[in-house]
């Protein structure tokens, strides 16, 4: 990407005129950025529209931009019942404890399946935030080389669930949940959890709002 856009900007929306948008399907290709913001957003950012029912496999998106104040690489604004397979977000990190960025944020997504797919190499692996997103299930994959796996700050994400996979290499935890639904319905079941020498705790004992973890 040699003309990147500015900082805190997307260098690709994917997004309608009006409207949902229904049934694309991307295969076996990938976008790479280096600049403070996002390489990819699906959808508006103000949720005007939807991106519904469509299909991702073998797809990659990374922003290797070491440092920046909202590096992501992907983001879902309003994303409704898409499946994303045998796939790749990440950001940077040295593989020594010195990450940057978001690989996923998800500002509202509902009834999303992520089957053997991957979201490292940042501050953040999967970062919900925002607005509602619940009923999402990921299955394999999982996320390493992160400050945190995965971390929920908004208490409108709910009932998402993660099965199988791995989370790996956290320097702070695997999960944080400084904000979450109270009702423990976010899921971890049979996740393989490790962390080599790096710190042994799991979950964020002081932010683990919402999290049930099922081994």
């Amino acid at each position: 990407m040699s003309n990147p856009p500015a900082a805190g900007n997307s260098a690709f929306y994917w997004q309608s005129s009006g409207g949902p948008q229904y049934d694309k399907v991307f295969k076996g290709f990938g976008i790479r950025g280096d600049f403070d913001g996002t390489v990819l957003t699906l959808g508006k950012n103000d949720l005007s529209d939807s991106f519904e029912t469509s299909y991702f496999e073998r797809f990659a998106v990374i922003n290797q931009k070491a440092g920046g104040t909202v590096t992501e690489a992907i983001r879902l604004n309003f994303v409704l019942g898409c499946t994303f397979v045998n796939s790749r977000f990440g950001c940077s990190a040295n593989g020594l404890g010195v990450n940057y960025g978001t690989a996923l944020r998800i500002r509202q997504a509902c009834f999303n399946t992520f089957l053997t797919t991957d979201f490292g190499n940042g501050e953040r692996g999967i970062d919900f935030t925002d607005f509602g997103s619940y009923g999402n299930t990921f299955i394999g994959g999982g996320s390493e080389n992160c400050h945190w796996n995965v971390s929920i700050r908004t208490p409108l994400a709910t009932r998402n669930t993660w099965i199988g996979g791995r989370l790996a290499l956290w320097t702070q935890y695997a999960i944080f949940s400084s904000n979450g639904d109270s009702s423990n319905s976010c899921v971890f079941k049979n996740i393989a959890f490790n962390n080599g020498s790096g710190p042994s705790t799991k979950v964020d004992p002081s932010n683990a709002t919402g999290v049930s973890v099922q081994i």
